[in-house]
């Protein structure tokens, strides 16, 4: 059985919607990772997780 016309255009179309998706978050992460290192250098303290270090017990 092949698929219909109707949803290949229907899957192209969702592929088209997912692909400009990740593109917007792309650029939203990039704009977001600039801000923060913008902070960082005018604040002058670290921001980001820093992953090999311990957390300290309270």
């Amino acid at each position: 059985m092949a698929p219909s016309q109707t949803t290949v255009e229907q899957l192209k179309r969702q592929l088209q919607e997912a692909e400009a998706q990740v593109t917007q978050l792309k650029l939203q992460n990039t704009a977001l990772q600039s801000m923060i290192s913008v902070a960082e250098k005018q604040l002058k303290i670290d921001i980001r997780k820093k992953y090999g270090s311990k957390r300290s017990r309270s």
